[in-house]
């Protein structure tokens, strides 16, 4: 079952800031997105950002929340900034 995937523009922005190898590799792995739930690696947040749920790239998290039929990408940021 595929899913519509959303990008905020917040996320547009985090990503138009990455280096380009990591763009393709954040774009590849928002196109896995499309087939939530039946994806690897997401782990549901806990604590302030219960409700969103994170894959990580490398040393990078796509950080996303899920409504009906879709999954919005909220926020792509380093590790070390992404909570």
């Amino acid at each position: 079952m595929a899913v519509e995937v959303l990008l905020s523009r917040a996320a547009q922005k985090d990503i138009a800031n990455l280096p380009l190898v990591v763009q393709v590799r954040v774009q590849d792995a928002i196109l896995r997105l499309a087939s939530y739930p039946d994806i690897t690696g997401v782990k549901a947040l806990k604590g302030a950002l219960r409700g969103k749920f994170r894959v990580r790239v490398g040393s990078y998290r796509i950080v996303f929340v899920v409504q009906a039929n879709a999954v919005t990408v909220v926020s792509v940021d380093d590790r070390k900034d992404a909570y």
